[in-house]
């Protein structure tokens, strides 16, 4: 062990690496190599400390050295396989085992690890090499699993060799099996999906209904699989039967039902959705009566499996029958029949289980099938069925049917009367049963908060069609009221994290956030809720670190779990794991939160030239971020996010209605208040939107890098000129504005000047449009596209270019400061401060830093004293070209964005000059005024748990405001220094 190192000596050096001692580490560390200076333990050992003390070149330096004295100890191999891993360099830790198994070929030990360094390489050909080899040498049942698992994942779609591959693992698992019989329930599961993967089905069902079906241990799992396999078969009838024992076993197993009556119907499609199931049974091959018939034989034993005696609360009987009446409604007689008879239904279900906190979920997707008529019929026998029970039902028991009759009620539009009365009712409903809840543990959540959810819901709604901001505040305060009672209701959290995003109250959303506990993989699927937010903020936040931090280690977890399911024979989830993993790798997500921390790292670098083009230097001039968003990995992103949980005005991360300065139509409002949410899904259209977004973010760095260099390029000029133009030309097309070339882009105008020379003109979209539209434009791109179309026409700078170059420096400098004036006037209004600030930012941050950088680059080589010859260029001939012409429309261009952004100095110093408690008391004014719903009164009423103050609230969202507005203000003045610096 450790050469010939005892162990006493190395006790010291263990226990200093533990307690993270590493200074200590090192010193014991090189004591003990130079006195040991062959044992390759003690040199990981010090690799290991040097890795940890920040010195990476070192320590790969002494890992090599290692890694050539051939060390055969798994000690030694397990240290130095941890030290490039932290590396990243998992390759070099293979070679390693690979040289030690060379010279130890009967070591199992070493194989089995040297097996597992290719399981976390996902080299599916080494592993089956090397498993076969373990096999041959133990002839050990578990070994040959592990060889034909790893020939299973060789297969891909469209691989040539897919046949001989799933046929060699057939060959191989049939000969063992033939000779020693099958043992083991994993075993026979890989068995199968060989099968299914080579779609003989009949034989895998032949392997389940057989003498090996007997290893599954759980019966109904066993029947389960049959049934799924019948299915495939489109052996109906047998399904049917399968699925009769199924529910004789487990009557309340609803895939169970749903296979059943989707067998009943000979249906074999996707059946999961209320649209699936109707879009299964157009392509219905029964007749009509004959499906009727089979209905009516399924109604009859899901009657027989209601009768059943049991002491189980079940369900999935009686859901069943609103099922069946959904089917029959799609393909049965058309009428008010119909409709009204899933209605019944649905009647019948609520007064069994009403009272459940599961049964709106359970009836919301037949809720939207109904029709006007039998939706309106259905509220009004809720409502008489929670009048009969007033006097007979316990308080508690008639509550939760009164949430469940309210949530149908305002998912189907008929909440009934003016909308500010239904919200004070529902204020009241909540507040009059609090009583009910004081002596509930302090993590259980209040009865009846769903009320609280639903008058939110009203308000915004009403809100988003007055723009009034008393609304919006009354919504902000009816949650902020149930989380004051209990903090635990992530629904609320989630709608205030959006709201205060929409106004800019940045770290009241990102406290809310917080309090979600947001880790491990939700934050890969739940960090959209605030990521817009943090993309719009000066500086990087520390949820984005720990979302890369995150897919780093994941990747590592992922295949440590991997191998542990090789060493427990649990084949069946190696592929679970795999898929997570390539979803992991290939996430929209991360690759968008890694381009966005690549240009925060150039952002917080843009006070020096210098630390920025160093900056730009390690992300390869930002090649690196193209390399991350090519078309290959755009195509395979995966979109993990999980947008059911958004509100229902942000259906998704990029569309928020709140954002609109203008009122919402009554069409607009019917497309995505709650009835609809139901058919709002992420669509592939949303995913291109998405790709694109991305691969223009990346597209940055490198524009800025050509952009920066536009007159330092002298061997490849024009192929930089050009590479700028595809990049260019790319992100045009990508904004979807019928834009292929930069010629477009500039020729789709309206003259704004004439000139004796040149007409400049304006592209359309940059003409700064009136209030209620502005806000729809993309400031901060725009001016970012004019910057590096400048840098474009730098880059081929000659003296018919002149006069272009000076006006389109002229017209950068209008759009920012039109552009600056009309954000800020839409920063005036008391609420209306977030909508545009958040792009007020950007535009601070972004184009202004690259414009204040791109000028100091330009001007260095302007000046005289760097004029040089261009190649090829005689001694006699004359360069025309009018540096002073060039450097006077900079200087014009500096000028003018010094003045917009002095003036948003001066905006941000008057604004936080204004008192603070001036503030609170106008936002008390809105909440208190006679202008909204008067909730807040009902709020700050009596109550058995501790009072709660609008003030509180008030006063919280004006301190996040000016929280912002200081932060900006600090951002602004960084940049007149910069501004300051370019020598003209």
């Amino acid at each position: 062990m450790g050469g010939a190192v005892a162990e006493r000596r190395l006790r010291p050096l263990w226990d200093a690496i533990e307690s993270r001692q590493y200074k200590s580490a090192l010193k014991l560390a090189s004591a003990l190599q130079s006195k040991h200076p062959d044992a390759p333990y003690v040199v990981v050992l010090k690799a290991l400390v040097l890795e940890r003390l920040g010195k990476p070149d070192e320590a790969l330096a002494l890992c090599r050295q290692a890694k050539d004295m051939q060390p055969v100890d798994d000690m030694t191999l397990k240290a130095l396989q941890l030290v490039y891993h932290r590396l990243g360099l998992l390759e070099e830790s293979t070679l390693a085992y690979e040289n030690a198994c060379s010279k130890d070929p009967g070591n199992m030990e070493l194989l089995i690890s040297f097996f597992n360094c290719h399981v976390r390489q996902c080299n599916y050909v080494k592993q089956q090499q090397v498993a076969m080899k373990i096999y041959k040498h133990t002839g050990e049942e578990k070994y040959l699993f592990w060889a034909v698992c790893s020939i299973y994942l060789q297969v891909r779609p469209g691989n040539a060799a897919e046949k001989q591959l799933l046929a060699l693992a057939e060959a191989l698992l049939k000969k063992r099996i033939d000779a020693n019989g099958l043992h083991d329930l994993e075993g026979l599961r890989l068995y199968i999906s060989l099968y299914l993967a080579q779609n003989r089905i009949e034989d895998a069902l032949a392997l389940v209904k057989g003498e090996t079906g007997a290893l599954f241990n759980i019966p109904i799992e066993r029947l389960k699989l049959q049934g799924e396999l019948l299915m495939q078969m489109h052996k109906y009838s047998d399904a049917v039967e399968t699925y009769r024992e199924i529910l004789s076993i487990s009557s309340d197993d609803w895939t169970a039902i749903m296979q059943f009556i989707n067998a009943s119907l000979e249906l074999t499609g996707d059946c999961s959705t209320v649209d699936k199931v109707a879009l299964q049974l157009s392509s219905l091959s029964l007749s009509a009566n004959e499906t009727l018939e089979r209905l009516g034989k399924v109604t009859d034993f899901v009657s027989s499996l209601q009768r059943l005696e049991t002491t189980e609360l079940r369900r999935g009987p009686f859901l069943a029958m609103v099922e069946i009446e959904f089917r029959r409604l799609l393909y049965g007689s058309e009428g008010s029949n119909a409709t009204m008879a899933l209605a019944a239904s649905i009647l019948n279900y609520f007064q069994r289980f009403g009272h459940l906190a599961g049964f709106f979920s359970d009836v919301k997707p037949y809720l939207l099938v109904l029709d006007p008529r039998s939706q309106e019929w259905l509220v009004n026998q809720l409502a008489e069925d929670l009048a009969a029970l007033a006097d007979t039902a316990g308080p508690i028991q008639l509550l939760r049917k009164e949430i469940s009759a309210c949530q149908v009620q305002e998912y189907t539009g008929h909440l009934g009367g003016d909308h500010l009365e239904v919200v004070r009712r529902l204020v009241r409903l909540y507040k009059d049963n609090l009583k009910y809840s004081v002596n509930l543990d302090p993590e259980e959540n209040i009865l009846g908060e769903e009320f609280l959810v639903m008058a939110a819901s009203l308000l915004v709604k009403l809100f988003l069609q007055t723009r009034q901001s008393t609304y919006f505040l009354e919504a902000a305060a009816v949650l902020e009221f149930g989380l004051h009672l209990r903090r635990f209701n992530s629904h609320f959290k989630v709608m205030l994290v959006s709201l205060y995003s929409s106004i800019f109250a940045t770290s009241l959303a990102v406290e809310w956030f917080r309090t979600l506990d947001v880790k491990n993989i939700l934050l890969e699927s739940a960090s959209h809720h605030i990521l817009p937010l943090l993309l719009a903020a000066p500086h990087s936040s520390a949820l984005l670190n720990d979302t890369v931090k995150f897919h780093d280690d994941s990747q590592h977890e992922v295949a440590e779990m991997t191998i542990m399911t090789y060493r427990h024979g649990n084949y069946s989830k190696i592929v679970e794991f795999l898929e997570l993993k390539e979803r992991l790798e290939n996430s929209h997500h991360y690759l968008l939160v890694r381009v966005e921390l690549s240009i925060f790292s150039l952002k917080d670098k843009v006070e020096e030239l210098d630390a920025l083009e160093a900056t730009l230097a390690k992300l390869e001039n930002g090649n690196d971020l193209l390399k991350w968003s090519s078309e290959n990995r755009l195509a395979t992103l995966s979109f993990n996010e999980d947008c059911e949980s958004r509100p229902w005005w942000s259906p998704v991360p990029d569309q928020n209605f709140l954002a609109r300065s203008s009122p919402c139509s009554t069409q607009e409002i019917a497309a995505i208040f709650p009835s609809s949410k139901a058919k709002a899904q992420v669509t592939a259209t949303d995913h291109e939107r998405w790709r694109a977004s991305v691969k223009r973010r990346s597209l940055v760095p490198r524009l800025l890098y050509l952009s920066l260099n536009a007159l330092s390029f002298e061997k490849d000029r024009d192929e930089r000129r050009e590479e700028l133009r595809q990049h260019l030309e790319y992100y045009l097309k990508s904004l979807d504005r019928n834009w292929s070339t930069i010629d477009d882009f500039i020729s789709e105008c309206k003259v704004v000047s004439d000139h004796p020379v040149y007409k400049l003109k304006i592209p359309r979209h940059l003409i700064l449009l009136p209030q209620d539209e502005k806000l729809n434009l993309d400031v901060d791109a725009q001016l970012s596209i004019l910057l590096f179309v400048l840098g474009w026409e730098l880059a081929s700078w000659s003296s018919s270019s002149e006069d272009r170059i000076v006006h389109l420096m002229a017209l950068v400098g209008k759009t920012l400061t039109t552009g600056a004036t009309n954000l800020l006037q839409s920063c005036d209004d008391t609420l209306g401060f977030g909508t545009g600030m958040p792009a007020l930012v950007k535009v601070i941050t972004e184009p202004v830093s690259w414009l204040a950088l791109s000028a100091q680059a330009w001007t260095k080589k302007l000046q005289p004293s760097s004029k040089k010859k261009r190649r090829g260029q005689s001694e006699t001939s004359e360069d025309t070209r009018n540096p002073s012409r060039i450097i006077d429309g900079l200087r014009g261009l500096v000028a003018s964005t010094t003045s917009a952004i002095e003036r948003v100095v001066l905006w941000l110093t008057k604004r936080s000059g204004s008192r603070e408690e001036d503030e609170v008391e106008a936002l008390l004014l809105l909440l208190r005024s006679g202008s909204g719903s008067g909730v807040v009164e009902l709020l700050e009423g009596s109550s058995p748990f501790a009072a709660w103050k609008a003030e509180d609230l008030a006063a919280r969202i004006v301190a996040s405001q000016r929280e912002e507005v200081s932060r900006l203000g600090e951002v602004c003045k960084s940049r007149l220094k910069i501004l300051v610096k370019p020598k003209f």
